[in-house]
C-alpha cells in the first residue's frame, strides 16, 4: 500500500506525514530509543537502556528501511522537517489483522 504525503494542523505547528526512506534510520532509531528509555524502564535492563538500545534500535531500523519489502510500510512523522513520530505496520502476517508494529511520538506531542 502506497500513499501520498499528508500535511495536518495541530496546536501549535503543522505536521506532515510521508513514507520513511533509509536516511530516516538514524532519526527513527533516536526516537525508537528514547521511547524504549522512557516508557520500559523495568522491563528491559537500565544497562541495556542507558547502553546499547540507540545501536540495537539503529540496526533494526536500518535493515528494515534498506530493504523493499511491499508487507512494510513505514510512516513518518514531521514538525519543520524534523521527525516526531513514526508508525511501521506489517501487512499480510495475518488473513484478516493488520499488526501495527511499533508507534512512536515525541513526549512533548
Amino acid at each position: 500500500m502506497r500513499w501520498t504525503p499528508v500535511r495536518t494542523a495541530c496546536i501549535c505547528s503543522v505536521v506532515d506525514y510521508r513514507p520513511a526512506t533509509e536516511r530516516d534510520a538514524e532519526a527513527i532509531a533516536a526516537l525508537h530509543a528514547e521511547s524504549w528509555r522512557t516508557n520500559y524502564r523495568g522491563a528491559y535492563s537500565d544497562r541495556f537502556l542507558d547502553g546499547d538500545v540507540y545501536e540495537d534500535r539503529w540496526a533494526v531500523w536500518s535493515e528494515l528501511l534498506r530493504e523493499i519489502d511491499r508487507s512494510h510500510d513505514t510512516v513518518v512523522a514531521e514538525d519543520a522537517r524534523v521527525i516526531i513520530g513514526f508508525a511501521h505496520t506489517v501487512l499480510d502476517q495475518d488473513p484478516v489483522w493488520v499488526l501495527s508494529w511499533t508507534t512512536c511520538m515525541l513526549p512533548t506531542r
